[in-house]
């Protein structure tokens, strides 16, 4: 079940948590979303469209008896998703494990992560999985960009399974 779906465009959302487990907030059309905490385990940010993501909290459920990988996003669609200033947070739970995202079988995925922090250490993949989409990892359009790259040294820039990972950016370099 989706605990949240919003697809109309225009849409601003400031201060809200959203909480699930798998498929927790689906989008598409055009959205600000803005010191929002999304909490999920699976697939939990999902859908389409053009999405920013501005000083969000997202959150692991993580299960209570196992370490199951998560996946922040499941991008299907046309558009980008944007994370600006955002934090992956565990909840306070034991089993906490998650990757960046996977497709979920559209023709394109656009996600890009920028200064994000990581307050689950080694347990974040900084990577693209497979789905069996026609999006696979060496094709996902997948960026982090972060202007101090010691906050995050997890950095691969081909990925485990070969994603298409973006370096590191400077801010001098994305302030021109």
């Amino acid at each position: 079940a989706i605990a949240f779906e919003n697809n109309p465009t225009g849409v601003e959302l400031y201060n809200c948590t959203f909480i699930g487990s798998q498929d927790t907030y689906y989008t598409s059309g055009t959205m600000y979303v803005k010191d929002c905490n999304i909490v999920g385990n699976t697939d939990y940010i999902f859908g389409g469209g053009y999405v920013v993501f501005d000083n969000c909290d997202l959150t692991i459920g993580g299960y209570s008896d196992k370490e199951t990988s998560a996946y922040i996003t499941a991008y299907n669609g046309n558009g980008r998703y944007i994370f600006r200033d955002c934090t992956v947070k565990s909840g306070g739970r034991t089993y906490v494990k998650a990757n960046l995202g996977r497709d979920w079988g559209g023709t394109n995925a656009s996600v890009y992560y920028f200064n994000l922090k990581n307050e689950i250490g080694n347990k974040l993949e900084y990577k693209w999985q497979d789905m069996g989409g026609a999006v696979s990892a060496g094709t996902a359009d997948v960026h982090i960009y972060d202007f101090d790259p010691t906050v995050n040294a997890n950095y691969s820039m081909t990925g485990p399974k070969g994603a298409n990972i973006n370096g590191v950016l400077s801010e001098a370099d994305a302030l021109t």
